[in-house]
């Protein structure tokens, strides 16, 4: 008698969490919009690149391979990725099943016309102690 109630209360908690368990699933599922940043020239990974939607302040950063995963916003359409070196680009996202975006990013032009050097002699004060 024992063992058959035990059984029951078992079986009706175990369903319980398990019915729990997948509708929760359902509600708390989030989309990602996945991809890779890749120098334009070289095709190589860039890694820690800013990758924010635009209109909204935060996002995320490209990985040291350029990999990136980001929370799929449906009220944004186009995401902004911007590095140091780089160019910033605005990219529309196109939202699918298992896509991975691939984004190319043009390298600035950091070269400097002219570099000036001033020197300025300090007088110091050395103190001894004796």
């Amino acid at each position: 008698m024992v063992f058959k109630v035990c059984v029951k209360y078992f079986s009706i908690s175990f369903l319980s969490v398990l019915l729990f368990l997948l509708m929760g699933g359902e509600a708390i599922a989030q989309e990602f919009i996945r991809g890779k940043v890749v120098d334009a020239q070289t095709g190589k990974g860039i890694s820690r690149v800013s990758i924010n939607w635009v209109g909204e302040d935060g996002g995320g950063v490209s990985d040291t391979l350029g990999y990136f995963k980001i929370l799929d916003k449906k009220q944004y359409k186009q995401l902004v990725f911007g590095a140091v070196a780089y160019e910033r680009r605005t990219v529309d996202v196109r939202r699918g099943r298992d896509s991975l975006m691939t984004v190319r990013l043009t390298a600035k032009d950091n070269t400097l016309d002219m570099v000036v050097i001033n020197r300025k002699i300090r007088s110091r004060k050395i103190l001894r102690l004796l």
